[in-house]
């Protein structure tokens, strides 16, 4: 893939504000599928810049910590109120995220961590691009790939059939690696993702 500058991306002719009227070169993905409890959080580190356009407006720069089915977790250095409704973008990824602050709470160093309920995602029209073995093979053991990356790669699997026997065949040869005396179990938490499809 290549990365586009945020700036080629959402030529608002703004540093930092809500991006209001979508590029016409990304699509939507449709509705993000709610989050399901027993759903593996990916964790994953990339700079983020964050606008909140409703009811309040104001532009924050955090980091991701993790990433799962519709959720995110970015880490602010200032806490934003829940129900606050949000865009999300990726430093050096086109991709979009719309969504709503579900939780935000100080840890420890005084950072906040913010939860997002992602709602729409919106790629380039890249994101019909084939996952390579390296790659699923780096979904499979939950380390590795980008915040964006998981993204793109969950909405792909979704329609993909070819990606999803790559995938399949992927996790049979990691299970195979722990067949020497580990158990399939045991080669699950070597790749915790696994359990995902």
């Amino acid at each position: 893939m290549n990365p586009m500058q945020t700036d080629e991306l959402f030529p608002t002719g703004r540093i930092c504000g809500p991006v209001l009227t979508l590029p016409t070169h990304l699509k939507s993905l449709g509705n993000v599928p709610s989050e399901r409890i027993c759903e593996t959080r990916y964790p994953t580190t990339v700079p983020v810049q964050l606008w909140a356009v409703s009811p309040e407006q104001a532009c924050f720069e955090g980091v991701t910590q993790n990433v799962s089915g519709s959720r995110l977790e970015i880490e602010l250095t200032q806490p934003i109120s829940r129900y606050t409704v949000v865009e999300v973008t990726f430093d050096g990824h086109p991709m979009l995220i719309r969504g709503e602050v579900v939780g935000c709470e100080q840890v420890t160093g005084g950072a906040f961590r913010v939860a997002i309920d992602g709602q729409k995602v919106f790629l380039d029209e890249q994101s019909e691009e084939h996952f390579e073995a390296d790659a699923l093979g780096l979904y499979l053991y939950g380390q590795g790939l980008t915040a964006p990356d998981v993204i793109r790669l969950r909405h792909h699997l979704r329609h993909c059939e070819a990606c999803n026997d790559r995938l399949s065949h992927t996790r049979q040869i990691l299970e195979g690696l722990g067949s020497d005396g580990q158990n399939v179990s045991q080669s699950r938490r070597m790749c915790p993702c696994m359990t995902i499809a």
